[in-house]
C-alpha cells in the first residue's frame, strides 16, 4: 500500500503588494483520490488574486463533481479535471464581464490528481509540475508561452531560454476569455519514491532545473517546500512563490521515517 504525504509553502516575495497565487491540497476519499492545485492570478493585483482563487476554490467540488462519466478509467478523472477548469473559467469570465475593473483577469491552473496508482495532471498557463524519479528531474508540463512556441519552432536556442522574458507571455490564461483553446492533460503510473512538485513560476522563473533538483534530493523531503522558497527569494523574490510537494511512499516506509 502507498500513501502520497503533502507539503506546501506560499510566499509573497520582494516585489508585489500581495499574493496573487492561490493553492490547495484536497483530501478526498480512496475513490476520488487526492488533488493538489496551483494557480498564479494576472490582471493587476486584486484581478489576479481574485481569479486564482476563483478557480482553486472550483476544485474543491471534485470529490462530489458529477458530470455523467463514470469513474474508475484515467480518461474520464482527464476529462472530469478539463471540466473543472474550463467551469473555471466560465466563471472568472463572467466576474469579469459583471465587473469592468477587472476585465482582462485571469490564471494559470495546474492540478495533479493521484488516483487507482496514477497520477492525472491538467494544466494551462505556466505554473508547472515536475517529477523526481531516480535521481532525475522531469518537467511534466509544458508551458502555454510565448518561450515555449519560440523553443518548439526551433527560433530560440535552448541555451537562451532560462530567464527570456518571452517566458512571462501567456498565449493563454483560464478567464480570460470566453472558452480554452488547449488544456494540457498527461497520466502515468506512480512509484514508491517519487517526488513531485507543483509551483508558480515565481520559482521556475529564479530557480533552474538544475537547482530545484538538487535541493530536491536532499535529505528532509518534509522541507523541500520552505528550501525551494528560500532558494527564490534568495534570487531576488520578484514574484509571489508557491510550491506545493508531494511524495510517494509505502505505508510501512511512513512508518519507519515517523
Amino acid at each position: 500500500m502507498q500513501d502520497i504525504h503533502f507539503n506546501q509553502m506560499s510566499a509573497i516575495g520582494y516585489v508585489r503588494l500581495r499574493n496573487e497565487d492561490s493553492h490547495a491540497v484536497i483530501h478526498a476519499t480512496q475513490q476520488s483520490g487526492a488533488l493538489a492545485v496551483v494557480c498564479d492570478g494576472m490582471g493587476g493585483a486584486v484581478g489576479g488574486e481574485i481569479a486564482s482563487k476563483i478557480a482553486c476554490e472550483t476544485f474543491y467540488a471534485y470529490p462530489r463533481f458529477e458530470d455523467g462519466i463514470t469513474a474508475g478509467r484515467l480518461i474520464h478523472h482527464r476529462r472530469r479535471l478539463e471540466r473543472l477548469i474550463q467551469i473555471a473559467n466560465e466563471k472568472i469570465f463572467r466576474f469579469a464581464a459583471d465587473h469592468r475593473r477587472y476585465r482582462g483577469m485571469g490564471t494559470t491552473v495546474s492540478a495533479l490528481l493521484f488516483i487507482e496508482g496514477h497520477v492525472v495532471i491538467a494544466h494551462v498557463g505556466d505554473s508547472r509540475v515536475y517529477r523526481l524519479r531516480n535521481s532525475r528531474l522531469e518537467l511534466l508540463t509544458r508551458d502555454q508561452t510565448l518561450l515555449d512556441f519560440l523553443l518548439r519552432s526551433k527560433r530560440l536556442p535552448p541555451s537562451q531560454a532560462f530567464g527570456h522574458p518571452s517566458g512571462n507571455v501567456l498565449l493563454q490564461a483560464v478567464g480570460a476569455k470566453t472558452r480554452l483553446d488547449h488544456i494540457f492533460t498527461h497520466d502515468s503510473a506512480y512509484r514508491s519514491g517519487d517526488l513531485y512538485i507543483l509551483c508558480s513560476d515565481g520559482l521556475s522563473d529564479l530557480v533552474s532545473e538544475a537547482e530545484i533538483q538538487k535541493l530536491a534530493m536532499q535529505p528532509q523531503t518534509e522541507t523541500l517546500c520552505e528550501r525551494l522558497v528560500a532558494e527564490a527569494l534568495r534570487q531576488g523574490g520578484k514574484d509571489n512563490i508557491t510550491v506545493i510537494t508531494a511524495i510517494v511512499r509505502t505505508a510501512e516506509a511512513h512508518r519507519r521515517s515517523a
